[in-house]
């Protein structure tokens, strides 16, 4: 049996599941994408803001 959804009432998490769709690794995209090594400070930046997105992805607020 097909199930219809509406695409405006589904959250993130629940189009995460329904595709099941999986984490992948923080550095998942070093085999795509070229940067210049970052500085400590860089660094401790791209972890925080990383950190910040996920917090607000796990309650479905992106």
């Amino acid at each position: 049996m097909t199930q219809n959804l509406e695409a405006s009432q589904l959250s993130l998490n629940d189009v995460c599941r329904l595709l099941k769709l999986e984490e992948r690794e923080a550095d998942a995209w070093n085999d795509f994408f070229y940067r210049e090594p970052l500085s400590e400070f860089e660094q401790q930046q791209l972890l925080q803001i990383s950190n910040d997105f996920w917090g607000y992805l796990e309650v479905g607020k992106v």
